[in-house]
C-alpha cells in the first residue's frame, strides 16, 4: 500500500533543515505536519530615566525576529521510523562546531549555523532560499502512546527455562552483534530558529521605501489585489438603519413586547401597572408615593 503523505513531498510541503557550516552532512527534510509556528518580531530599546521627567527617554536599539517551530513526524513503517530517527541523530550533530586539526590540536574553524525553509512562511525574502539563523536546541519527544515498531531481529527472550534466564539476560545486554532497537512510530520535534538577516533592513528617506526587498519582507510575497472585494465599511444608510433598530427595539424585535427590557420612551404617558410585567408608578401625592406598604 502506498504512503498518502508522500504527496507532501511531491507538492513541496517540506520543511528543510540545513547545516550551513559543514558540507559532509545531507539537508534533513521532514514532512510538514505543522502543529505550530510562532513568528515573532521584538524591537529591543534603551530607557533612560531622566530627573524631573515622568517620561523615560527610549533609544532605539535594533528589532530581531525568532520563529518558533513544533511539528510532528509520523512514521509509515519500520524503514520510515528508521529513517526518522537517521534524521534526528542528524540534527543532533549540526549541533556541534566544525574543528581544524593540525599536529593533533583541534581549534574550532566553524560555529554551527542553520538554514530553515517552509514555502513562504520560512524563507530568505530576497532570493527564497533558506533563512540563515541560529538554533540553540531542539527537541526530540516520542509519542510513546503511539508505540515503536518491533525490531527487525527475533525476540531474544523466547521461551527460556527458569534456571537460565539470567544467563539468557546476560547474552542479550552483552550481545553487540546484534542490539536491541527501538524506533517510534512518531515524533515530536520543536525548535526556535533566531534569524540572521542577511540584507539590509528599514526604510529609506530617499526613496520613501523599505531597503533591498521593499514590500515583499518578510514572506516574499507580492501585494494582492483589493479591487475586486467587496466593501467592508458600512455605508451612512446601514448606519442610520442599525441605530434606528438599536432606539426602537433595543431587545430585540417588536418594541412594545420588549418594553420591560427598557424600550426607548416615546413621549406618551407609560401605561399604568398591569401588576404583573412593569414595577408601578411612583405618585408624589399619595402616602408613601402610592407603594403598596404591606400593612406597614
Amino acid at each position: 500500500m502506498a504512503d498518502s503523505t508522500d504527496s507532501f513531498v511531491n507538492q513541496g510541503y517540506v520543511l528543510r533543515i540545513e547545516n550551513v557550516r559543514d558540507v559532509y552532512e545531507q539537508p534533513v527534510i521532514f514532512k510538514a505536519f505543522l502543529t505550530n509556528i510562532s513568528d515573532n518580531f521584538e524591537s529591543a530599546w534603551n530607557e533612560t530615566s531622566v530627573y524631573a521627567r515622568m517620561d523615560p527617554i527610549y533609544t532605539f536599539q535594533n528589532t530581531k525576529r525568532t520563529i518558533d517551530v513544533s511539528f510532528t513526524i509520523p512514521a509509515y513503517g519500520p524503514i520510515e521510523a528508521r529513517a526518522n530517527q537517521e534524521k534526528l541523530s542528524a540534527l543532533a550533530r549540526f549541533l556541534y562546531p566544525t574543528y581544524n586539526i593540525s599536529q593533533g590540536i583541534a581549534t574550532m574553524s566553524a560555529s554551527p549555523l542553520f538554514r530553515v525553509k517552509f514555502v513562504n512562511l520560512i524563507q530568505n525574502s530576497q532570493n527564497g532560499e533558506g533563512l540563515l539563523g541560529v538554533i540553540q536546541g531542539f527537541n526530540f519527544s516520542p509519542n510513546v502512546e503511539m508505540g515503536f515498531f518491533p525490531k527487525e531481529q527475533e525476540d531474544k527472550m523466547g521461551s527460556v527455562p527458569g534456571g537460565q534466564l539470567f544467563t539468557s539476560l546476560d547474552n542479550i545486554f552483552t550481545s553487540a552483534s546484534e542490539p536491541i532497537l527501538l524506533f517510534p512510530k512518531e515524533y515530536e520535534l520543536s525548535f526556535t530558529l533566531n534569524v540572521l538577516h542577511e540584507h539590509v533592513l528599514g526604510y529609506s528617506d530617499q526613496s520613501q521605501r523599505f531597503r533591498a526587498v521593499a514590500e515583499n519582507f518578510p514572506f516574499r510575497v507580492d501585494k494582492a489585489d483589493t479591487s475586486n472585494l467587496p466593501e467592508e465599511a458600512m455605508s451612512q444608510e446601514e448606519i442610520a438603519a442599525a441605530k434606528e433598530n438599536l432606539i426602537t427595539s433595543p431587545g430585540g424585535g417588536n418594541a412594545a413586547e420588549n418594553a420591560w427590557k427598557g424600550a426607548a420612551w416615546d413621549g406618551d404617558e407609560a401605561a399604568p401597572w398591569d401588576g404583573e410585567n412593569a414595577a408601578p408608578f411612583y405618585d408624589p401625592n399619595k402616602p408613601f408615593g402610592g407603594q403598596d406598604t404591606g400593612g406597614f
